[in-house]
């Protein structure tokens, strides 16, 4: 069955074939005003069967190729001139010539479709690998699930079974700590269900970035606004000398980031800790930054804390291992941005999160 796109082919195919003959002519006669030996015209052709071979597709191409760079052979530069007439010196030549061509052409044939075979088999390769990838993440997904779920989950379940229970005999401060506790276990599950969703688009390639410039100042009041409750034990800091700093960004995505890193403080600091997000413009790029004046960070663990599923203990002992994705997470989206995410220690202890974003140059009109 022919496909629609055939005669194109075929067309651009023949195009190419005669595009290369006519250029081989051409320098051919150039070597022949130039007083070059035969066998230069002859070199000259095999040369173009072998671009035909590799610029067009089918072996139809590269068997006409060879015949036709015979025949101008014999018609330009075989006496007696302008005719199809030749000598029997001659035919041997040009029959020798007509063999060394299909040679040519044919091995040139064979492995440029060996190298498409190959391209071919990687491509499915790495496809399967994808594919393994993407059901070892749903495998790893399903196990933390499972684990780290149940807490959260028993903990709201608990509490609200309480609350039905005994929650007229209560007093209200009980009462509200119990609120309290379940609105806790449910922000921290509608953040991790928000973290796999993203991750699980980010790493299925169906994650679309909507790049706008945004002020920063607005990108961390949205943030700030969402964070986690046990930030009120802690002293947050913002540290933004530049109030019209503008970078090129996903705002809803760099929120998700912020709100990860700041969250991630939180948890890892004592109370009363001091947390810092600042922004400051280098080059071409703004760099974000979440410092904490906790313990820090162990340095064996710094090249592990963006890999999905790994996680610090908490030394909160809140119960909640969490997935490890929030990290993960943060280094994907900021990657996709073209930027690039880090962790430092800080002196005399703590520990600092930044990465880039491009800057956005703020106009009049904006």
């Amino acid at each position: 069955m022919v496909q629609p796109g055939q005669p194109v082919s075929r067309a651009r195919n023949f195009l190419r074939m005669a595009g290369i003959l006519v250029l081989c002519t051409l320098v051919g006669r150039l070597f022949f005003r130039l007083g070059f030996m035969s066998s230069t015209y002859i070199m000259v052709y095999l040369v173009g069967v072998l671009c035909t071979a590799m610029f067009t597709t089918g072996r139809w191409y590269c068997l006409l190729a060879s015949v036709l760079s015979v025949l101008l052979v014999n018609y330009f530069f075989t006496e007696p001139y302008g005719t199809f007439r030749t000598g029997p010196d001659d035919v041997v030549a040009l029959a020798v010539m007509f063999v060394v061509a299909l040679l040519v052409s044919s091995l040139t044939t064979s492995l440029k479709q060996q190298s498409l075979e190959r391209e071919r088999a990687n491509e499915a390769r790495q496809q399967m690998e994808a594919a393994a990838r993407q059901e070892q993440l749903r495998a790893n997904l399903l196990r933390s699930i499972s684990h780290d779920l149940r807490t959260p989950l028993t903990s709201i379940s608990g509490n609200a079974a309480i609350l039905m229970d005994s929650g007229a005999q209560m007093t209200e401060p009980k009462r509200q700590e119990l609120y309290a506790a379940i609105r806790d276990d449910a922000q921290w599950l509608s953040s991790l269900v928000e973290n796999m969703l993203s991750i699980t688009r980010m790493e299925n390639g169906q994650l679309r970035l909507n790049l706008e410039p945004e002020l920063l100042e607005d990108v961390f009041h949205e943030a700030l606004a969402h964070l986690d409750r046990a930030a009120c034990r802690h002293t947050l800091v913002t540290d933004l000398p530049d109030d019209l700093l503008m970078a090129r960004m996903d705002a809803h995505l760099i929120v998700q980031v912020i709100l990860n890193l700041v969250n991630n403080a939180v948890k890892y600091t004592p109370d009363g800790s001091r947390i810092t997000l600042a922004a400051r413009a280098e080059g071409d790029f703004v760099r974000v930054s979440v410092t904490d004046d906790g313990p820090g960070v162990p340095e064996e663990s710094r090249d592990k804390l963006f890999e999905m599923f790994y996680t610090l203990d908490n030394a909160r002992g809140d119960g909640r291992r969490g997935l490890g994705l929030g990290l993960s997470l943060c280094r994907s989206i900021v990657t996709a941005h073209g930027g690039q995410i880090e962790v430092h220690n800080v002196q005399p202890h703590g520990t600092c999160f930044s990465f880039t974003l491009p800057l956005s140059e703020v106009t009049i009109h904006e």
